[in-house]
């Protein structure tokens, strides 16, 4: 066994255990990091000099300072994460307990970067102990020192087994990469994003990859250049321009270069002094082959300022590039390193096309005066996050999500959502046994006034039929969804980047047609699902469209309050700003859709939504091409594959994959409506529902009143002869028919937890009941498991369920019923190693659009920008801490109702005061004051 198999092995033991899931706990592993930034602060300070270069004063500013913030907001705000959220009702659960519960995901391997060796490293490391994960550490090997510092302090701070160190090279992260985890978060190069996502495709491992590219500057004439030329240059050459998110290149007007490079010539000088080379807060490329790549890039092209090197030292003066050609080797790659170009375009709109013919950026900036002109280049332009008139400091702020889209990354941290990011939201539908009446119209045998009850109730009903909802919630975002052939992929893309889809209108007016289509196509529907399936007329609108119907409505309703910008909280130097998380869409999804709920949807026009059919060979060959997302549906065996293909261009995905959904039965509940409702929810679609009970975990004393209470609901339901019932499915071929037989060969009563019908999901009309002592046996049961896609507990006990509840884990749950927490929109879906991502009315809008990072700063009060220039010292650091740890401060609507509210309120009071004084007093103000009446 190799060093790092037994460490993450270490690790998930640690974990299993449950001392990470307090927040007690957290709390106590946070506040000890905290401390470990603060006592070894030297330390850290001189291995990043020798590492990089880096002064005392600046370790501080861009390591540990906002390490520190992010650690103190967690602790603050840790209990808010961790509690379950209330997500909105629907008729049927008006009465029952509805919420999402984040809990850990398990073992993260958090894979470090080397320009910043502290503050990439550790501050996912914050979000996982947060969410009270067991964590993995793996530093860059090219900050050495820092690595080694951090090997060696870490263990005396933190939980030696929950949060080990690896240090090394390749081989050491290759072997790290061969062991399963529950998340992956990485931080570097594209290429490596890359091997790491396809490794992880080997465990369906989700991913979050940080990889930065060309960020883009826009400066337009009208701005104030010499503020502009700053700011600029401090997010350039800060870390002598090893920064992700530093601007690669600046596009501008030929009639502003000069000022420009002459502004900039001056400010390096004031940061720098005339000889950065001697200066301490200038540093050094990191080793002599990125030197040598630097320098490479320069080649070719006219040094406007700079241009000095020296390669003993790793040294590369604060270089400035003009006139620079777009064909030029410096355009061709991210730069990383002191060199900045600039490149000159006719105006804003020969910008914005220059942006969007290239790689989606981690972050875009834009300099002006004129607000339409910074809204119109958000709106037109797609990027990780966007700053106006500043740079690099939208990182700072806590509320706003971190993260690249398209090439420059997947995935989002910085305060809540690092918790969320490292965290799975579990569904959770508490139901009671009572009010079975209301039950009635879900179960068979189906009538057109069943139909009609079920129409009236489920107002939010979620269809089962994922391939239709997808299809469906991606119009929400602006995105183009298709299946199959090159050029009609080419032809999509081309559709979505004309821009129509993003109006809300055309949006829209695609949901109405859908809803339209659904209402006038019933019969062809249900015609070819009785063909498929044997399903019945009344069971397709129960199944399929009703659902489907409901959510369309919902996205019509809140189609403008999902797609509005979000405020969100500021600091102190943001208070001034405008700052907003804005939805945007991702471009062209690939949605795989599965064959248990057959329904393909034609949408019109056919250029943004076309539907081709096709087997394994042309899905391989739409593997090939380059989507923004894929969505897919189906076994876990193809699921792998599918984010194998997924990695090479570097595409997120959605895997719904299923798994055995255990379902607990406890003796104290009542047998006879428990089941009733198992069997509804096993037999539905002749069991060929991902997340239908897969078996049943009861003790011995009460099977046999199991097996006859389902043997007479079998009856109730479909009669003596299920074959004969419209009510009742049919396997979908006869391979799978085969499959389903094989599974039940040898058994008869009794199915032990070794059976082969244990060790894959059945997904098919056959229910095993393993018996077990009590609850902590059926607990101990389900964890020896792969996490099911949905758990199922059937008690009285509200107690015995809660217990059931935090001490497993599934990608939902629900008590007392089944399948029931799929009809809340409100409610994410999605599984742990079961599946990735979530999604269901919002959450599904949410999964399928970028959340972009807004900052909209002014060019004014530039004193208050001082503290981070260049000289720095203690003074400027204090400042600067101050203004980066002082509270959040939330500016919402509902905040400044409540606010002006309480003021009124304590003006009020003050006066009524005031007035209950003057009358025991019997005298007016006056009297007051010359009666000495406050001597």
């Amino acid at each position: 066994m190799s060093r790092e198999q037994s460490l993450v092995q270490r690790a998930r033991k640690a974990f299993q255990t449950g001392k990470s899931k307090p927040l007690e706990y957290r709390r106590h592993q946070l506040r000890s990091l905290q401390r470990l930034l603060t006592e070894r602060r030297k330390d850290i300070a001189e291995a990043v000099r020798k590492d990089l270069c880096k002064s005392v004063n600046g370790t501080e500013l861009f390591e540990t300072m906002l390490l520190e913030g992010e650690i103190s907001l967690a602790v603050d705000r840790l209990a808010e994460w961790a509690a379950p959220r209330p997500v909105e009702k629907n008729l049927l659960t008006i009465t029952d307990e509805v919420y999402v519960q984040p809990e850990p995901l398990g073992v993260v391997l958090i894979i470090g970067a080397w320009n910043y060796p502290w503050a990439v490293t550790l501050q996912p490391l914050v979000g996982a102990i947060a969410a009270g994960n067991a964590a993995v550490i793996k530093p860059s090997e090219v900050s050495f020192h820092s690595a080694k510092v951090m090997e060696e302090l870490l263990p005396l701070y933190l939980d030696k087994d929950l949060y080990p160190v690896v240090t090394g090279g390749v081989s050491e992260t290759q072997e790290l990469l061969k062991q399963r985890f529950d998340h992956v978060f990485y931080t570097g190069s594209g290429s490596v994003g890359r091997l790491v996502m396809e490794a992880a495709s080997r465990h369906l491992t989700p991913v979050t990859l940080e990889l930065g590219g060309k960020s883009p500057c826009y400066v337009h004439k009208d701005c104030d250049l010499k503020i502009a030329c700053r700011r600029i240059t401090w997010g350039k050459f800060v870390n002598c321009g090893q920064t992700c998110i530093a601007p690669d290149y600046i596009l501008c007007e030929p009639s502003i270069q000069g000022s420009l490079v002459e502004e900039m010539r001056k400010c390096i000088k004031e940061f720098y002094t005339d000889d950065p080379k001697t200066f301490e807060d200038y540093g050094r490329i990191v080793n002599q082959r990125h030197f040598k790549r630097v320098m490479a890039l320069m080649e070719g092209n006219t040094i406007a300022v700079g241009g000095e090197s020296d390669e003993s030292q790793c040294y590369i003066a604060p270089t400035i590039l003009r006139d620079v050609k777009v064909e030029s080797k410096v355009m061709q790659e991210e730069i990383f390193g002191p060199v900045l170009p600039i490149i000159t375009v006719s105006g804003v709109d020969e910008a914005i096309q220059f942006i969007n013919e290239r790689e989606k950026p981690l972050a875009l900036y834009i300099f002006s005066h004129d607000k339409k002109l910074i809204k119109r280049v958000i709106a037109e332009t797609s990027s990780g996050g966007v700053l106006a008139n500043d740079c690099l400091v939208h990182c700072t702020i806590s509320a706003l999500p971190f993260g690249g889209v398209g090439s420059s990354g997947m995935g989002r941290y910085h305060g809540q959502h690092s918790f969320d990011q490292l965290s799975h939201m579990r569904s959770c539908l508490i139901k009671k046994l009572g009010m079975e009446g209301m039950n009635s119209m879900r179960y068979p045998p189906h009538t057109a006034e069943k139909l009609g009850w079920a129409r009236f109730f489920i107002l939010k009903q979620v269809n089962v039929g994922r391939l239709r909802r997808m299809v469906m919630l991606s119009m929400l975002v602006g995105l183009a969804a298709f299946v199959l052939q090159r050029q009609v992929v080419r032809t999509a893309r081309e559709a979505y980047l004309s821009g129509r889809a993003r109006a809300l209108e055309f949006r829209l007016q695609q949901l109405t047609a859908l809803q339209r289509m659904i209402t006038e196509r019933q019969t062809e529907i249900s015609t070819a699902l009785k063909q498929d399936i044997n399903r019945s007329q009344y069971d397709t609108p129960l199944l399929e469209l009703i659902g489907l119907e409901n959510e369309i409505s919902l996205a019509i309703s809140k189609l403008a309050e999902w797609a509005a910008p979000r405020p969100v909280e500021k600091n102190l130097l943001t208070l001034r700003d405008e700052v907003y998380v804005q939805p945007e869409p991702l471009g062209v999804v690939l949605i795989i859709g599965a064959w248990n709920y057959p329904w393909a949807v034609t949408l019109s026009p056919l250029d943004l939504y076309p539907v081709v059919t096709g087997g394994v060979s042309e899905t391989q060959e739409l593997l090939k091409q380059r989507f923004d997302h894929v969505f897919y549906t189906g076994s876990g065996s193809v699921g792998r594959l599918v984010m194998e293909a997924a990695s090479r261009h570097l595409t997120p995905v959605t895997l719904e994959l299923g798994g055995k959904s255990p379902c607990y039965i406890h003796k104290d509940c009542d047998l006879r409506v428990a089941c009733r409702r198992i069997t509804w929810g096993k037999f539905t679609n002749c069991g060929q529902t991902c997340i239908a009970p897969d078996y049943i975990l009861c003790e011995a004393s009460i099977q046999g009143k199991v097996v006859e209470g389902i043997r007479q609901t079998l009856r109730e339901f479909y009669g003596a002869d299920p074959k004969c019932s419209a009510d009742y499915g049919r396997i979908v071929n006869s391979r799978h028919f085969n499959r389903v037989m094989s599974l039940m060969e040898g058994y008869t009563a009794m199915c032990p937890p070794h059976a082969r019908m244990m060790q894959e999901e059945i997904f098919g009309p056959v229910l095993p009941i393993v018996t077990v002592s009590d609850m902590d046996e059926a607990i101990r049961f389900v964890n020896e498991r792969e996490k099911p896609l949905a758990l199922y507990i059937f008690c009285s006990d509200k107690t015995a369920v809660k217990k059931m509840i935090n001490e497993t884990t599934s990608g939902g749950v629900t008590v007392n019923d089944v399948m029931m927490h799929y009809t809340l929109s409100s409610l994410p879906f999605g599984g742990r190693q079961s599946g990735m991502g979530s999604y269901h009315g919002k959450h599904t809008f949410d999964r399928l659009s970028h959340m972009r990072a807004c900052l909209v700063r002014s060019l004014g009060m530039e004193s208050f920008n001082q503290a981070r220039y260049p000289p720095q010292d203690r003074q400027r650091a204090r400042r600067v801490r101050m203004a980066l740890r002082s509270p959040m401060i939330d500016f919402s609507k509902r905040t400044f109702v409540w606010a002006v509210s309480a003021t009124v309120i304590a003006f009020g009071l003050f006066i009524t005061l005031l007035v209950i004084l003057l009358i025991a007093s019997g005298l007016n103000c006056t009297c007051w004051y010359w009666q000495g009446f406050y001597n």
